[in-house]
């Protein structure tokens, strides 16, 4: 019916578009039961001047911009100010359709909306959850004159006629406008939905994971669970002579109340052998256990079939040695996750942690040469 091409194309953040993109200098105006409807795309919304500008000119009632709009934190509130903005620039209810899911190192969290000319907000679908927004709209009828038919100077109205007819009335359906999540939730939510579309995309159907007992295993595990499922995580504690029995029990608590699997792997024997055969000293020994823990999480991988997950902090990153492989995300948003008395359940399904978990522990981690204490 209608070919729409984006006229702002990005070069900033994740967006690389204007080195292999042509952009496109056409705004389609599709007629359809008697209301003209415009289109644009994504970047279109944020820039000045392009379609928006055009959209005005050409008469259009609604405005459909159509996203694929990643993540941040707090970024629903500057897309609904820069909505009634761009409403109010184009003279046209706007309905902008966002993305669901997760690609790779991006989520896309959803949070389409309507808003009319005057900028008030008419719905707005959930966050980070697929679904199907319907609205009532009183759209203006197509103008047999349009203002200005041409379009802008560097935009044109390419015009498509389905139907002039209105359409026939039904009954109104219910305006919905979802409430918005807390910071906590919305951080959750985008992590266990990129974490869940992450396994899933890439073909696998479970994941493993060191628990230590201590806050990072735990967010990490909650996160797991929510997004593909306890009986599809797997977690191991690995105790060497150094573990507590507080971190061993604590990794059993944590493993009991989310449901996932658990076993236990003694990395004693393994570290002792390393250090017989290397003569391992200082930090070389220190960082030992790290090393230790890993490759015995990606043995298992590679003979079950897990996605490894990662349970360290960005501090464990710079310097190579996470306490096992992966994703890093979660650990870097603990501080804002683990002020509550919950680990997750950002939509009901809350995941209750061991109080010891935020306790304070002294453990034998990795270190870099670069991280030795100054003398």
């Amino acid at each position: 019916m209608a070919r729409a091409a984006k006229h702002h194309l990005p070069n900033y953040g994740v967006f690389d578009e204007f080195r292999y993109f042509v952009p496109g200098n056409t705004l389609p105006v599709v007629r359809f039961g008697g209301v003209d409807v415009a289109f644009a795309i994504c970047e279109d919304l944020w820039q000045d001047g392009g379609p928006v500008a055009a959209c005005k000119r050409a008469g259009a009632g609604l405005l459909v911009v159509i996203n694929g709009s990643p993540y941040e934190l707090d970024k629903d509130d500057t897309r609904l100010a820069l909505c009634a903005q761009r409403a109010a620039e184009a003279g046209a209810t706007l309905a902008y359709v966002n993305l669901v899911g997760g690609q790779d190192e991006l989520v896309f969290d959803g949070d389409s909306l309507i808003v009319a000319p005057d900028g008030r907000l008419l719905c707005r679908a959930p966050q980070f959850v697929e679904t199907v927004l319907l609205a009532d709209l009183e759209l203006p009828a197509a103008s047999a004159e349009p203002a200005d038919p041409a379009g802008t100077a560097d935009v044109s109205v390419a015009r498509t006629v389905i139907s002039t007819e209105p359409l026939a009335a039904t009954a109104a359906a219910p305006t919905v406008t979802e409430p918005r999540l807390s910071t906590e939730a919305e951080v959750y939510s985008a992590l266990v939905l990129g974490l869940g579309d992450y396994v899933r995309k890439n073909g696998f159907r479970s994941v493993i994971l060191g628990l230590s007992g201590g806050i990072d295993s735990a967010l990490v595990t909650a996160i797991s669970c929510d997004a593909i499922g306890a009986d599809n995580v797997y977690g191991v504690s690995m105790p060497s002579v150094y573990s507590s029995e507080h971190s061993r029990s604590d990794a059993d608590d944590l493993a009991a109340r989310t449901g996932c699997h658990f076993r236990v792997v003694s990395i004693a024997p393994m570290v002792e052998a390393y250090l017989e055969a290397l003569k391992l000293t200082g930090l070389a020994e220190e960082n030992l256990q790290a090393r230790v823990r890993g490759t015995t999480l990606m043995g298992l991988s590679n003979a079950e079939g897990h996605l490894v997950l990662a349970t360290g902090t960005r501090a464990n990153w710079p310097p190579g040695t996470p306490p096992s492989t992966a994703t890093r995300s979660a650990g870097s948003h603990r501080s804002r996750m683990c002020r509550r008395p919950w680990c997750g359940g950002s939509r009901g399904g809350a995941t209750p942690r061991p109080s010891d978990a935020v306790k304070p522990r002294r453990s034998r981690r990795t270190r870099s040469a670069s991280h030795r204490p100054r003398s």
